[in-house]
C-alpha cells in the first residue's frame, strides 16, 4: 500500500485544535493529513488546496462534499467530527480509517477468495444506506473502498449528488471503467448507476480484472455500451447476481434491497434478465430509481488491531461541474418536525374545519371523542420583549439563539407559562430554550450513545403525555421521550419491536393525541411507510401506514380536525398520501400534480376547509382542498431549484403558507390569492438545517437554523411574521 509522507515545509503544523503528523495523500481538490486530536485520537483532515480556496465555486463544492458525508450513517463512511477554515482554506475532519484500499489489497495480495461474500454484503449494505439518505455516490470503485480494521468503508463523496437534487450535466463524471451505460449518454445518475459500479467493483475484487476490459478508454466505453461483462473467475453463486446488475437499462437492474435479499438467502436468486440494448438506446434511457427499501440492518463487525497509517484517505478526483451552491441535507435532520398537532405548533382555528366525508368514518368500537388540546399561545403576562413590531408581510429576524450549536431539528411549544423552543443538535443532545429570555432553560438532555459511535438528533416534536409536557426526539438509533419539567428521560426509549430494530434513522416525527392515547408518528428508516407508536406502552400502534412507493418518506405532517386525526406523507415521487390515523385507512390515491419529487407537505385550514400545501423539486408550491381532493387555485412558482420545506399558519386572520428554498430563502404567501406577501426572508448562512412555525404571544413566528458552508458559523433565527 502507499506509504504516508512526512510533513513538508509548505504543510501546516496544526489545523484548528488538531496536530498534523503526516501527509496521507493529495488529490486534485485538496491534501489529506493524518492528525491527532487533543484526546490522542487519530483523525483524517482534508484541507482544500490554497489555489482552489480563492475560487468561490471550489469552496462551495468542498462544502457540499462535507454536508453529504456528514449526513451519512457512520458505517457508510468515516464519521465527520469537525469543520472549519485554516487561513481561508476550508477543512473537514473525520475519523481516521487505517488500512489499504480494495484496489491496493487486490494488487498486493491477489483476488479475494475467503470473505468475498462478506465483502459483497457489507459494501452493499453501506451503499443501500447511502441511497436511503437520498445520495448517489457516482464514483463507487475499488480505490474508494477502504479495507479497514472493522470492515470495508466507502470514501470519497467529492462528486456525489443528492437524488432529490439530480441534474443532467455534460461530460463524464466518475471513473470510466465503472460508469453505467446511461451515464455515458449524459443522463442523470440514479441509485441504479451505483448498483452497476458496485457489481463492477465486486468483479474486480473476485478476479483481479475489470468487468469491461480494454486497452484504451474508448474500448472500455464501447464494451460497457455494447458488450457483455467478463465474469471469468467469479464464483457461480455470485456471478448470476452480478450479471443482473450489468443490465444496460437502469430499471432492469435489481435494487440494493433485492440484492441483499439474494445474498443473504432470504429470496431465491432469480435476478431479472439482461436485455440486449443498442448504445443509443442505453444512452437515452430514463434515469433509474430504487423503489425498494433495504430491510436488513448493517452486519456486526468485529474490531481488530489497527494497521499502520496509510494513504487510504487520499481522494481520487474526477472531473466535475458542481452546481453553484452545496446541496443542503435532504431527509433533513428534521426540516419539518412541525405542525405535529395544534399543541405542538400553535395552529389556530382547526376545530372549525369542514370535515371531508372520509374523516367521518370511525374505527369499529370507537367512542366519538374530542380530546382537549393545550394551546401554545403565550399568556399576555408572558409577552416577550424579544419581538419588535415590523411591517406585516415584510418581517426581519429579531432574535438569535443557540449560536454555539449545530441545530439539526426545531420545535416550538409551551411549558406552563414559558414559551419554548426545543432543538435537536448534531452533538446528540436535546436543549430547551426560553423564548422570553433567549436563554437555555433547564439542563442539556443527552441522547442515547449511538450504536455506531456517531449520531445526532434528527427530529424533535413537543406534546402532552400523561399530563406532562414532553419533547420526543428521533435519532439514528431510537425515539426518546423527554420530561421537559425535569429534563430527564420519561420512560425507556423506543428502539425496536419483537427483537427487530424497526426504528432506524428516524428523520420525520410528529405527535398526535388520540382519544385514548398519545402517539408518535414517524418515518420508517428502512422504507417508504409510516409507523405509529404508543408512547405510554412503548409499542407499535396498529399496522404500518403503507402506499408510498419510496424509497423513503420525505415529509410527514399530522393534524386534528374535529377530533379526527389525519396524516399526510410524501416520498420521492410526485404526490402525497392521506390516512386516517385512528383507523389506519388510506384515503384514495396519491394527490398528484407536481412534475418532480414532493419534498414537504403541511396541513392547515382555509375558510373553514381542511387544506394541504405541498412543495416540490419542480420549483412550485400547490394548495389542495382535502374535502374535494382538488387543487385550490394555481400552482405558485417559487424557485427553479426547488422548494424544500412548507408550512401553514395564520397572520392577520388570513391563512399564509411559508416556503423555504435550497439557498435558505423563505417566502410568505397568501393562500387565498396565491400572492407573495412582502419581501423574501433571507438567512445569513447558506445551508438550512431545520425550520418550525408556531405562536409566541399573539404573534406568528418562524424559527430557522442554518450554518455556513465551510462549517464554521451557525445560528438559529426567529422571524416575526405578524399578528396571528
Amino acid at each position: 500500500m502507499a506509504e504516508p509522507l512526512p510533513l513538508g515545509p509548505e504543510d501546516p503544523a496544526r489545523v484548528g485544535s488538531y496536530q498534523l503528523t503526516q501527509v496521507l495523500g493529495e488529490g486534485g481538490q485538496g491534501v489529506v493529513y493524518l492528525g491527532q486530536a487533543l484526546d490522542g485520537r487519530q483523525v483524517a483532515i482534508k484541507v482544500l488546496h490554497a489555489r482552489r480556496a480563492t475560487d468561490p465555486a471550489e469552496r462551495r463544492r468542498f462544502s457540499r462534499e462535507s454536508v453529504i458525508i456528514a449526513r451519512l450513517a457512520p458505517f457508510c463512511t468515516a464519521a465527520v467530527l469537525d469543520m472549519g477554515e485554516l487561513n481561508g482554506r476550508p477543512y473537514l475532519v473525520s475519523d481516521y480509517i487505517p488500512g489499504p484500499t480494495l484496489d491496493e489489497l487486490v494488487i498486493e495480495s491477489g483476488p479475494i477468495r475467503s470473505g468475498l461474500d462478506q465483502l459483497a454484503v457489507t459494501t452493499l449494505t453501506a451503499l443501500a444506506a447511502v441511497h436511503r439518505a437520498g445520495i448517489v455516490h457516482r464514483d463507487f470503485k475499488p480505490s474508494n473502498v477502504i479495507m479497514g480494521p472493522v470492515g470495508p468503508t466507502v470514501i470519497d463523496f467529492g462528486i456525489a449528488r443528492l437524488t432529490d437534487r439530480s441534474t443532467t450535466r455534460s461530460g463524464l463524471v466518475g471513473t470510466p471503467a465503472y460508469l453505467a451505460p446511461e451515464l455515458l449518454g449524459g443522463q442523470t445518475a440514479g441509485p441504479a448507476a451505483d448498483v452497476f459500479a458496485w457489481a463492477a467493483t465486486m468483479v474486480y475484487a473476485a478476479t483481479g480484472h475489470r468487468a469491461f476490459p480494454g486497452e484504451t478508454q474508448a474500448a472500455v466505453l464501447a464494451a460497457i455500451l455494447n458488450g457483455d461483462p467478463d465474469l471469468t473467475g467469479v464464483p457461480d453463486g455470485l456471478a448470476s447476481v452480478l450479471a443482473a446488475c450489468f443490465a444496460k437499462m437502469p430499471q432492469a437492474r435489481p435494487t440494493t434491497a433485492t440484492l441483499l435479499d439474494h445474498l443473504t438467502n432470504r429470496v431465491p436468486p432469480t435476478p431479472p434478465p439482461v436485455p440486449a440494448l443498442s448504445a443509443s438506446a442505453a444512452a437515452t434511457g430514463p434515469a433509474a430509481i430504487d423503489p425498494e427499501p433495504t430491510t436488513i440492518p448493517p452486519p456486526a463487525l468485529t474490531p481488530s488491531p489497527a494497521p499502520e497509517p496509510s494513504a487510504a484517505h487520499a481522494t481520487s478526483e474526477a472531473p466535475d461541474s458542481a452546481p453553484d451552491r452545496p446541496s443542503p441535507p435532504r431527509r433533513r435532520i428534521n426540516r419539518r418536525a412541525v405542525l405535529a398537532v395544534a399543541a405542538a405548533t400553535g395552529a389556530a382555528g382547526v376545530a372549525s374545519l369542514l370535515i371531508p366525508p372520509w374523516l367521518e368514518k370511525k374505527p369499529r368500537g370507537a367512542t366519538p371523542s374530542t380530546p382537549s388540546t393545550p394551546s401554545t399561545t403565550v399568556p399576555a403576562t408572558a409577552t416577550t420583549n424579544a419581538l419588535r413590531s415590523t411591517p406585516t408581510g415584510s418581517p426581519r429576524p429579531t432574535l438569535l439563539l443557540a449560536r454555539g450549536f449545530y441545530v439539526a431539528a426545531l420545535a416550538i411549544g409551551q411549558l406552563g407559562d414559558i414559551p419554548i423552543a426545543v432543538t435537536g443538535n448534531i452533538d446528540n443532545t436535546v436543549r430547551m430554550w426560553n423564548l422570553t429570555t433567549l436563554e437555555q432553560h433547564g439542563k442539556t438532555m443527552k441522547g442515547t450513545p449511538p450504536s455506531a459511535g456517531y449520531g445526532w438528533i434528527n427530529t424533535v416534536a413537543i406534546g402532552q403525555l400523561d399530563g406532562k409536557t414532553v419533547a420526543v426526539s428521533g435519532s439514528n438509533d431510537d425515539i426518546v421521550v423527554w420530561d421537559l419539567e425535569t429534563c430527564r428521560r420519561y420512560g425507556p426509549p423506543l428502539n425496536g419491536i419483537n427483537g427487530i430494530n424497526a426504528i432506524n434513522s428516524v428523520h420525520q416525527l410528529a405527535l398526535a393525541q388520540l382519544p385514548d392515547r398519545t402517539v408518535a408518528v414517524s418515518d420508517n428508516g428502512y422504507g417508504p411507510s409510516v409507523l405509529v407508536w404508543d408512547l405510554e406502552n412503548r409499542e407499535q400502534y396498529g399496522e404500518e401506514l403503507i402506499g408510498l412507493t419510496g424509497p423513503n418518506v420525505n415529509s410527514l405532517a399530522v393534524d386534528q380536525f374535529d377530533g379526527r386525526t389525519i396524516v399526510v406523507a410524501s416520498d420521492a415521487n410526485k404526490g402525497f398520501l392521506v390516512w386516517d390515523l385512528e383507523s389506519g385507512e388510506r384515503h384514495g390515491k396519491p394527490l398528484i400534480g407536481h412534475t418532480d419529487t414532493v419534498k414537504s407537505v403541511a396541513i392547515g385550514q382555509l375558510n373553514g376547509k381542511a387544506i394541504a400545501v405541498s412543495g416540490s423539486m419542480d420549483g412550485t408550491m400547490r394548495f389542495w382542498d382535502l374535502q374535494s381532493r382538488k387543487q385550490h387555485g394555481n400552482p405558485v412558482s417559487v424557485h427553479p431549484r426547488g422548494v424544500d420545506w412548507v408550512a401553514i399558519g395564520q397572520v392577520g386572520g388570513k391563512t399564509i403558507a411559508v416556503s423555504q428554498e435550497w439557498d435558505n430563502v423563505m417566502r410568505v404567501w397568501d393562500v387565498e390569492s396565491g400572492h407573495q406577501r412582502g419581501k423574501p426572508l433571507r438567512g445569513r448562512f447558506e445551508i438550512p438545517t431545520s425550520t418550525a412555525i408556531g405562536r409566541l404571544a399573539d404573534r406568528t413566528i418562524l424559527l430557522s437554523s442554518a450554518w455556513e458552508g465551510s462549517g464554521g458559523a451557525k445560528e438559529t433565527r426567529l422571524w416575526d411574521l405578524g399578528s396571528a
